[in-house]
């Protein structure tokens, strides 16, 4: 059942717990070689601690045999931009191989349901709450499903800290400042920083 672009963390071998382990490198699946073969590349790694042999692989994600469940609820922002990337979290997890089986909509409503079957409840800490008129739209549904997930005996685990164990890093946003900046904002408006130039005059006196 693994595929391509599945995300692992690596941890060190002797780890007991992939939980409360810290993580030593990100890996993602590349190829597929045969039944019980696959290729993956390191898309982050520590050198101070760098990947050995034996060290373990784990996704809270993916798991040999039966699809995980998982359920959404909260203001999802895993970034910091203030805004609500619930569907790039469900992305990772369908791509990862789960189930999403119910999630909460950016309007605070909800779809889909939860049942035995669901491994986990995806949410945020409070203080990650945006701001009270949001925070009020997304609370009573929240809340109920809190309350279903414990009901069925779903774990409630935080967004970052499924991410983090999936092995998935956000990319690194590159601003561009100064000339740079600059001379896009032309481009774009059809204009060229720099002016075509006339070659100088030869002067008489000049000796080449």
């Amino acid at each position: 059942g693994l595929r391509k672009q599945i995300l692992f963390s690596v941890y060190d071998r002797s780890e007991n717990s992939a939980t409360r382990a810290q993580k030593k490198a990100g890996v993602e699946i590349t190829r597929i070689i045969d039944a019980h073969t696959s290729e993956g590349r390191i898309i982050h790694s520590n050198l101070k601690n760098p990947i050995l042999p034996k060290d373990y692989i784990y996704s809270p994600v993916w798991h040999r045999g039966p699809r995980l469940h998982f359920a959404l609820t909260g203001f999802l922002d895993i970034d910091g931009d203030g805004l609500n990337d619930r569907q790039l979290v469900k992305d990772l997890i369908i791509l990862n191989g789960g189930i999403v089986d119910s999630e909460q909509l950016d309007d605070g409503k909800r779809v889909g349901e939860m049942s035995l079957a669901t491994k986990y409840l995806v949410d945020v800490p409070p203080q990650d709450f945006p701001d009270k008129i949001v925070a009020d739209a997304l609370r009573q549904v929240r809340g109920e499903m809190q309350t279903k997930a414990r009901d069925f005996g779903v774990e409630i685990v935080y967004v970052r800290e499924i991410l983090d164990r999936m092995g998935w890093k956000p990319e690194d946003k590159t601003v561009q400042i100064g000339t740079a900046s600059t001379l896009e904002s032309k481009k774009e408006k059809g204009k060229s920083e720099f002016q075509k130039r006339e070659p100088p005059k030869a002067n008489k006196n000049d000796a080449f």
